[in-house]
């Protein structure tokens, strides 16, 4: 709950019991009474014991942080180099590799959607998703998210926190990351969705003066608990101690040794300021309730919230109630003295307002850990190793002979100068090592230390940009992939607390967004869209009542890998360049997909729009379903014109088949006609030709005559030397050869024909 929420509340749900008579020594604040006083010492037992109990596993973490910060070496154990003449370098080898995972999640953000549960409603979840969107912007939280996984790298578990403020000028849902070492939590839960968890703690430190204007009827009860500069007491004698954490480290007689520097001690230590430390209690009790079964609030319980809409829908049989026991949630805010508030938790998901980001868990006792704590022996090793071979290489190490020096101090000091000039006595043996070798042996572990930090975080050398002995493209991304899978875990617990955390806030949204509204969302290209929200009608009804019925949140995709999407995008896009131009096309947008391109939705949604692919219905945004709508309308106008143009083409057609039959019919006709005058030529030219057989027959020498008059006409003998002994010989028509001189006929003696006699041979 935020600060601004403890003004004005009521002071608890628990009341004072009614004996019918006026009692002198009842309290004069309910807050004191035996009920209350009990309530605040079981909350201070639970309190206490989870402080005890994880002060081992937060030291640890604690540790893990400082890694991180580059705070490497203890106190004790840099003075001890110092007074050895060693620096207490530090090589962070561990930062970059947090880093990688860390900036892994920034640039692959998660995305979500609102869905509706009846078939009805879904305007209804458009509209939520567009509230959501407006208050995620408002409270910039991809950023408090991504603080939240980065705590949750580095020590283990992250915390997000979802809650309702009343001030007026700010948006009533906000959603923040909260710090770790402010969260206590039920230690015997094992669930990582808090769901069988019995209580959790808030820790915070105020300054008097604002709590008390919080809770001005409590003033005097936030004095007592106040301190000022003996925060945590003498160091010499007391434990020094932040936030439940020893600070020191003490020997067997109970004396400090040393501490590691957690916190700084002009900001603790020697406070001036009056500071009081408010600890904000959420817990389960069982109780006895109402729920609901069926209908759009099916599993909730009844409450002033839901009262109006669930007996609307008892009355109409969509809902049915029922009595059962369950864990009901409630809040208090106290002191290690006094009680502050108490009452039931006014948020109807009756869970807690902290959704834990897990990192590792160890199977032991639940205790969570992060990247850091298994590679903080190999970093010690770096730091150690390097810090003893600059020593070792700056360093020259003397054996001499005693006596081989008068003033061996003065030649101690001459010998360390780089332009050493010493004289010896003589007769005595002077020998100088500077341990290079050494020196480069503690090099070469310390390479292979620092390899072993990449080998067990899971963030390879190629993961990180460096220059390893991976040469080809697949081996590249191999060792890219692998860091990826080892990583995985971390992306899988952040994807599951988004979730559960999405869900609160939108059953926040949907409990406590009753007031007309007018929310703004920036789009996509900066486009601003304008929505109103609980908006009366003038028939009375409501426009866009988002508290009349519920939805579900449900992430997105995520790519858990940068490199591990472009490895995926170079295979789809080297696979399609092999398919069919017709093919691959329908592929394109599936490729795009994993690429990073900017306005990469633009390009998938062109290609899509060329290819005529439809996206799924899952992955279809409003503008996908309006450009769906309006590209199936231009695709029904255009076939209605191409119907239309295919009509009057066979229209066409078929008036073109008709007239080329009717000139077929003509052709047909006068090609009948010349038929017949060419057979009546062929009958005459057969009549004729067969009385000049008959001649011929009848009179051998004419023949030689009569092939010279064809052969001058044009005609050639279809069978070239073959003789004229059975009779008449068939001529064919030849081209027209190049004029020639007429053959001149050899004269022959006219044949003597008798007269009155008729000729012999065949009749014509």
């Amino acid at each position: 709950m935020s600060i601004d929420n403890y003004q004005n509340k009521a002071a608890h749900d628990y009341p004072v019991p009614d004996t019918g008579a006026e009692d002198e020594n009842a309290p004069a604040n309910p807050l004191d009474s035996e009920e209350a006083r009990k309530e605040l010492d079981r909350l201070l037992e639970w309190y206490q014991q989870e402080r005890e109990k994880q002060s081992i596993n937060r030291y640890q973490q604690s540790i893990d942080d400082d890694y991180y910060d580059h705070l490497q070496w203890s106190d004790q154990d840099a003075q001890e180099l110092r007074e050895r003449g060693q620096a207490p370098l530090v090589f962070n080898e561990i930062k970059p590799v947090i880093d990688w995972i860390i900036g892994t999640e920034r640039r692959t953000r998660i995305d979500y959607k609102i869905l509706p549960r009846e078939d009805d409603d879904v305007e209804g979840a458009l509209t939520k998703t567009k509230v959501f969107k407006y208050v995620s912007d408002v409270n910039m939280e991809p950023f408090e998210q991504s603080d939240a996984f980065a705590e949750c790298v580095r020590v283990g578990v992250g915390w997000i926190e979802e809650g309702i403020r009343k001030d007026p000028e700010k948006e009533p849902l906000y959603v923040a990351k909260e710090s770790w070492r402010n969260i206590l939590y039920d230690s015997n839960g094992l669930k990582a969705d808090t769901s069988d968890w019995r209580y959790l703690f808030r820790q915070r430190w105020l300054d008097l003066d604002v709590s008390q204007a919080a809770f001005p009827d409590r003033a005097e009860q936030l004095r007592r608990a106040s301190i000022s500069s003996e925060l945590y007491g003498n160091e010499q004698d007391e434990d020094l101690w932040y936030l439940g954490q020893r600070l020191q480290e003490r020997d067997a007689d109970g004396n400090v040794i040393g501490r590691r520097t957690f916190v700084s001690d002009a900001n603790y230590v020697n406070n001036r300021r009056e500071r009081v430390k408010l600890i904000e209690g959420w817990y389960r009790m069982p109780v006895k309730g109402r729920f609901v079964n069926g209908g759009s609030f099916h599993g909730k319980s009844l409450d002033s919230n839901n009262t109006d809409a669930v007996n609307a829908e008892v009355a109409t049989g969509e809902a049915t109630l029922y009595d059962r026991l369950y864990m009901q949630m409630h809040v208090a805010i106290f002191t290690e003295s006094d009680l502050m508030l108490l009452q039931r938790s006014p948020y109807r998901h009756n869970s807690f307002p902290f959704t834990p980001i897990w990192g590792y868990r160890r199977k032991r006792d639940n205790a969570p850990y992060g990247a850091i704590r298994g590679i903080r022996d190999p970093q010690d090793d770096v730091n150690k190793r390097g810090s003893k071979a600059l020593w070792l290489l700056s360093a020259n190490q003397t054996i001499a002979d005693k006596g081989a020096f008068d003033d061996p101090d003065e030649a101690r000091q001459e010998l360390n100068r780089p332009d050493a000039f010493v004289i010896k006595n003589p007769g005595k043996e002077v020998t100088r090592d500077n341990n290079r070798d050494i020196a480069e042996a503690h090099m070469r572990m310390q390479e292979q230390s620092a390899n072993r930090i990449r080998q067990v975080a899971g963030v390879t050398g190629e993961n990180l940009g460096m220059e390893t002995n991976a040469t080809s493209g697949k081996a590249i991304i191999a060792r890219q992939t692998q860091g990826t899978v080892v990583t995985t875990e971390l992306f899988d617990n952040y994807r599951r607390a988004r979730q559960i955390s999405g869900q609160k806030q939108l059953s926040l949204i949907e409990q406590f967004y009753t007031d007309e509204k007018v929310v703004r969302i920036t789009g996509d290209k900066g486009r601003t869209d304008f929505v109103r929200i609980n908006q009366p009608t003038a028939d009375g009804g409501m426009l866009n009542d988002i508290t009349k019925s519920q939805a579900d949140y449900i992430i997105g995709e995520q790519d858990y890998s940068l490199s591990l999407r472009v490895a995926m995008f170079e295979t789809m896009l080297e696979m399609v360049t092999r398919m069919q131009p017709e093919i691959a096309l329908k592929f394109l947008d599936l490729v795009f997909e994993f690429s990073d391109l900017p306005n990469k939705s633009d390009i998938v949604s062109r290609l899509r729009s060329i290819s005529g692919v439809v996206p799924p219905d899952d992955k279809m945004t409003p503008d996908d379903r309006k450009q769906l709508a309006e590209t199936r309308a231009q695709q029904a106008k255009a076939a209605g014109a191409q119907q239309m143009l295919l009509e009057t083409q066979i229209e066409q057609a078929a008036a073109t088949i008709d007239k080329l039959r009717a000139e077929v019919a003509k052709i047909k006709a006068d090609t009948a006609k010349t038929s017949v005058d060419t057979e009546v030529a062929a009958v005459g030219t057969v009549g004729k030709s067969m009385t000049g057989a008959a001649a011929i027959a009848a009179e051998p020498r004419i023949a030689p005559i009569a092939d010279a008059m064809l052969a001058s006409g044009g005609f050639t003998d279809a069978t070239p030397g073959a003789g004229v002994a059975d009779g008449a010989r068939p001529v064919v028509a030849a081209p027209p050869p190049a004029p020639v001189a007429p053959p001149v006929a050899p004269p022959v003696a006219a044949p003597v024909v008798p007269v009155n006699q008729p000729p012999t041979g065949t009749q014509p």
